[in-house]
């Protein structure tokens, strides 16, 4: 399987991932006392070029029995096109997890 660097994948095609991303549902998150607690998250779909798995744990901020989603604890992005899996730099990743939005099922 031929690896691709991301690198050589025009802007556009970048780009195209990043308008894919739709709002991720997420399970209920389970209070447990504490300020913060977790819940796993995991997307995949595809654009035209590509097909992308999004998978991680998404910090929750509890105030007062009510929730905000806070930020992306971890994160694994795993993008193929049709000449096999393509490689990610680090300022790609960030990009995807700066533009995910989370929702309750």
């Amino acid at each position: 399987m031929e690896t691709i660097v991301l690198d050589s994948i025009t802007l556009t095609k970048k780009q195209e991932v990043l308008n894919a991303l739709f709002p991720i549902k997420t399970d209920y998150p389970e209070y447990d006392g504490d300020v913060y607690s977790t819940v796993d998250f995991s997307i995949n779909f595809e654009t035209q070029n590509f097909y992308v798995v999004i998978s991680g744990e998404v910090l929750v901020e509890w105030r007062g029995g009510d929730f905000k989603f806070d930020c992306v604890s971890s994160i694994n992005v795993v993008i193929n096109s049709h000449n096999g899996e393509v490689s990610l730099e680090d300022e790609f990743i960030n990009q995807i997890t700066n533009n995910l939005e989370f929702q309750n099922l």
